[in-house]
């Protein structure tokens, strides 16, 4: 499964910017196969809402999409 959101934070590093999701594209299932990943907000967006997609294409090629909205508060 593939994550993205909607929101990036600029990360700075040696006078270069460094674009970063706030959420982590990869991600890791636990022993029942249910796919979790990590969700990191800056106080920059206390009382945004972040929308979190996924995304995954199975063996047959077929594509499966979803989204949630988070209101970070």
């Amino acid at each position: 499964v593939f994550w993205y959101s909607n929101r990036q934070i600029n990360i700075q590093f040696m006078n270069t910017d460094n674009w970063t999701d706030v959420v982590n594209h990869s991600s890791y299932t636990d022993d029942e196969g249910e796919c979790h990943t990590v969700l990191g907000v800056w106080d920059v967006f206390v009382n945004d809402t972040v929308t979190v997609y996924s995304f995954l294409v199975d063996e047959c090629n077929v594509e499966y999409s979803d989204s949630l909205k988070v209101i970070i508060r």
